[in-house]
């Protein structure tokens, strides 16, 4: 066993794939380098979504005049940020095989078969991004991130139902707790008034302008925004069942490392959209708000992309932000634990509400502040009051933070209950399985408690929590 406060041995390291430093200040580096890329994955799609470019379509100038149209439209392109994400989730592929990141020790590379079998949580995937980046559209960056906090309850309903789970009495109080938070967040969404700058054009950010009042129609797309992300959550669940099956249960020595799932998920949307783009193109056009899902035209994404540079360059930031944050979210899990990565995770829902109210109050033009969040009493009061809720659940769920109110010996039998999960299938396969089926949870639905042996997790274990942790949990990097 290899203790987790000594740096492993060079052998070790070489098979671990590591980038090397093991000071307070690298690791303090990459949490930061964690931190911010993975606010900037939410913050760079929704501004994608709010930026305006000349293209081949047209599109009302206001909402209220349908005649008055214009070629400068905002780019509402759900599925163009999902092409994005494939292509850079593709690129694990890079690490995994010519870098070696995230090669497990004793593990082959995939076999064909196995390859071909990822197409079923690749296409989950897909479905899921498309429909939590369509409700992007239609609800703020903050809120967004927030409501994607709802994974835990479908996850451990599933879980119980499909994988024979057990929830213990602290798992259920998390769980309530998130319910209530998602709910409360979503209240605030839905009826918060974003103020206008009178200083400032309509035009020169991609918002609708207009009254500060939410209208009826506003209030509609809000509620359709987060049922949107409420089932990409949902589908979300399901897909961590399959990718479960994939990383744990295939023959000794097959399973399928974290790194190599995700970049192979990525390259089969890329095949995906060789058939995705030409008939969501062709597809018939609609004005109906959810109509991005079954429309979108990709000659005209191109278009706007290609007339403007700031579009093109906030889709480079996206898509490096993604591979960033998989790649210091591996570091900070296996460098640090996965209760530091847990911690970092809230804190990047309160990154991504802090850096907005910095762009709207702090920005230093028109257009900066049009990309912000203003603080709208009372509802933005009600949004950080869910904020807390959602991140009392969160840290309640792991384990990490004790209900006063659960008694030690649920918390008890909650470790037991991991220990003899660790121990599933003997010997050190058996543990790496194990590890990287715990890190999952962790990541998304941590249905075991507090039972992480950061000892162990340094090992084949530990390898797995992090890596799945890190990059299955960025895969919707937003």
């Amino acid at each position: 066993m290899i203790e987790a406060d000594k740096p492993p041995p060079p052998e070790v390291k070489e098979e671990l794939g590591f980038v090397g430093g093991n000071s307070s200040g690298f690791k303090l580096f990459w949490a930061f380098v964690m931190l911010v890329s993975g606010t900037l994955t939410t913050l760079s799609a929704k501004i994608q979504f709010e930026t305006k470019a000349h293209g081949l379509n047209n599109c009302s100038r206001t909402l209220d005049d349908d005649a008055d149209v214009t070629t400068y439209c905002p780019f509402n392109k759900p599925w163009f940020s999902v092409l994005e994400m494939k292509s850079a989730m593709s690129l694990c592929l890079i690490l995994y095989y010519c870098l070696g990141w995230g090669k497990d020790p004793g593990m082959s590379d995939p076999s064909w078969k196995t390859v071909c079998s990822v197409w079923l949580p690749a296409m989950l995937d897909l479905l899921n991004t498309v429909l939590g980046n369509t409700g992007l559209l239609f609800v703020s960056s903050s809120v967004y991130q927030m409501t994607r906090g709802s994974v835990v309850v479908f996850s451990a309903l599933l879980s119980v139902k499909w994988l024979g789970k057990e929830l213990r009495a602290f798992h259920l109080w998390a769980v309530a707790l998130v319910t209530c938070a998602v709910a409360v967040v979503g209240l605030a969404g839905t009826f918060e008034e974003e103020p206008s700058d009178p200083k400032c054009s309509d035009d020169v950010g991609g918002g609708d302008g207009g009254s500060d009042a939410p209208s009826s129609s506003a209030n509609g797309q809000a509620f359709l925004g987060l049922g949107l992300i409420l089932v990409a959550q949902l589908v979300t669940a399901v897909q961590i069942i399959a990718e479960e099956r994939l990383m744990t249960k295939q023959p000794k020595g097959q399973n399928l490392s974290p790194v190599c799932l995700v970049g192979y998920e990525g390259l089969w949307g890329l095949l995906f959209f060789a058939g995705l783009a030409p008939a969501l193109t062709l597809s018939p056009d609609s004005n109906l708000a959810v109509g991005s899902i079954w429309h979108e035209d990709f000659l005209d994404s191109a278009a706007q992309v290609a007339s403007s540079p700031r579009l093109a360059a906030l889709a480079g930031v996206y898509m490096v932000a993604i591979l960033v944050y998989n790649v210091a979210a591996n570091v900070v899990t296996q460098r640090l634990s996965a209760v530091v990565r847990a911690i970092l995770e809230a804190c990047r829902t309160l990154g991504v509400w802090l850096a907005g109210l910095g762009l709207f109050y702090l920005g230093g033009s028109c257009l900066i502040r049009s990309y912000g969040e203003a603080w709208v009493v009372p509802w933005s009061f009600l949004e950080l009051g869910g904020f807390g809720l959602l991140l009392l659940g969160t840290l309640a769920y792991k384990g990490i933070v004790k209900l006063p109110w659960v008694s030690e010996v649920e918390y008890a039998m909650a470790e037991e209950a991991e220990a003899r999960n660790t121990d599933r299938g003997g010997g050190p396969n058996g543990k790496a399985a194990a590890g990287m089926e715990e890190g999952y949870s962790q990541a998304y639905s941590p249905l075991e408690g507090s039972g992480t042996d950061v000892d162990q997790s340094l090992g084949q274990g530990r390898l797995g929590k992090g890596l799945e942790q890190s990059l299955l949990d960025s895969r919707a990097g937003l």
